[in-house]
């Protein structure tokens, strides 16, 4: 499965606005209806579809689509090609791939058309599309797990950013080259691009991008090189600035990794402390995707905080009931195996066994083949030692063999890609790269079967230029 696919988070690398700054979405509506056709009302329509990026997309892009119509009317040529590049991340947020590739393509032949035209006062606006047009389409291409062609564009975007003195586009940019460079275990060059997109933001005094940058360099620092104290200082430093933007929805991701780093310290009780709070900002803002992320945290660590049967399946029911709403399969098929875990140890192995299978059914439409390999295993042992069927446990043993086979080739080919000349040590890199992409092994048996719960992965969609 493609990991990247299925992070819907919506805390958003934007390169051109801060969230903090607009009106109320009922003030922006009630102006609109009194504006006529024109660039007063394209600005409003603009202002509505960034309010809404956070909390609904279908909103979102509709004001993109009425941004078109009015820009077609009017011949506002930038207004167009905004408005194709602000549809476009829409699609990127959402995961729609084939639409966001084709906005992008319609935003940067517009562009395109504009340049050559040389732009006059609007010229740096028009730079300013144009690289962020680049940087999304490098974007594009990360959540295709096509690194080097992302890296060709998000180093253009970078080029051009420099060229045109386009500081919060470069700094997105660098952002996101900073997640391929992991994805490459080159922690060195990670740490490098979130420092100089920190002194990017620091240059233009853009606190939110500060914090991202802060966010960002904790994400490295506990989530790879496993230090995770150090991590704290740069996420408090996040949520300090966030709390004074009143972002509260970007809070709601602090208490996140904050709580994520404090589960990898073992201190169980703050983890659970800041996932809660997450789900109680998730509630009042009525965000789901961030319940979603919640429920799969506390699920995560349920068993371990010693919380009754009862309530860890309580947990895991609303884990798969808000995921089913959104869209979330990976969330619907990994709270069906925490479920069946759950059953499994209670002794409940006909329900164990039918969770298992649900969860098969999903994880196979998803191509999850990590997960895959541990249901499987699951159901053999449950076919095998409860269920008394000898065929079913036969296949059920026949299908891990193959995912772990998969699961196997896929490491040695990414240790592979990832032992480039400047890694260093490249051992001890390839063995934090295995680690952090390994699920929680706790309790595992020697084939590889876990016990505890299979967290959600978390990294927010980034989208240079909204």
């Amino acid at each position: 499965m493609n990991k990247r696919a299925i992070h819907f988070l919506p805390l958003l690398f934007i390169c051109q606005w801060i969230f903090a700054q607009n009106p109320s979405t009922d003030s922006l509506t009630a102006v609109l209806s009194k504006l006529p056709d024109g660039k007063e009302k394209i600005e409003v329509l603009n202002q509505l579809l960034k309010a809404y990026l956070n909390t609904d997309l279908d909103k979102a892009r509709n004001y993109g689509y009425q941004v078109v119509d009015l820009s077609k009317k009017t011949g506002n040529n930038l207004a167009l090609a905004t408005a194709y590049k602000d549809i476009g991340t829409t699609h990127l947020i959402a995961s729609n791939f084939d639409s966001s590739q084709y906005y992008n393509r319609l935003a940067l032949r517009e562009y395109d058309k504009l340049r050559k035209e040389n732009g006059g006062n609007e010229q740096v606006k028009i730079m300013e599309g144009y690289a962020g047009t680049i940087c999304n389409i490098g974007n594009w291409h990360y959540y295709q797990s096509a690194l080097d062609s992302a890296t060709i564009y998000l180093l253009r975007a970078v080029e051009l950013s420099k060229q045109s003195g386009l500081e919060k586009v470069k700094a997105t940019a660098l952002g996101t080259l900073a997640f391929i460079y992991l994805d490459q275990s080159k922690y060195d060059q990670a740490i490098a691009m979130q420092f100089e997109a920190l002194h990017a933001f620091e240059k233009l005094g853009n606190q939110e991008g500060i914090s991202r940058s802060y966010q960002g360099i904790g994400e490295i620092n506990c989530d790879y090189l496993k230090k995770c104290e150090l991590a704290l200082e740069y996420y408090r430093k996040s949520l300090a600035i966030k709390k004074s933007l009143g972002s509260e929805r970007s809070m709601a991701y602090s208490f996140i990794k904050i709580g994520s780093a404090y589960e990898k310290l073992s201190k169980l009780d703050s983890a659970n402390f800041y996932y809660e709070k997450t789900i109680e900002l998730a509630k009042k803002l009525d965000d789901k995707r961030l319940l979603v992320d919640g429920y799969s945290a506390l699920a995560e660590i349920a068993e371990e905080m010693g919380k009754s049967e009862q309530e860890r399946i309580r947990i895991n029911q609303q884990f798969i009931e808000i995921a089913n709403e959104i869209g979330r399969l990976d969330g619907v098929y990994i709270g069906y195996w925490n479920l069946g875990n759950i059953y499994e140890e209670h002794g409940d192995f006909e329900r164990a066994i039918s969770y298992y299978e649900k969860a098969k059914v999903l994880a196979q439409e998803q191509k999850d083949y990590r997960l895959l390999e541990k249901i499987n295993y699951g159901l053999y042992s449950n076919y095998k030692d409860h269920g008394h069927d000898p065929s079913k446990a036969l296949a059920a043993l026949e299908a891990y063999l193959v995912n772990h086979d998969s699961v196997t080739n896929a490491d040695k080919f990414r240790a592979s890609k990832t032992s480039a000349p400047n890694t260093k040590p490249r051992e001890k890199e390839a063995t934090i790269a295995e680690q952090t992409r390994k699920p929680s092994s706790r309790g595992a048996s020697a084939f590889g079967s876990s016990r505890a719960s299979w967290h959600l992965p978390w990294r927010a969609v980034r989208c240079c230029s909204v």
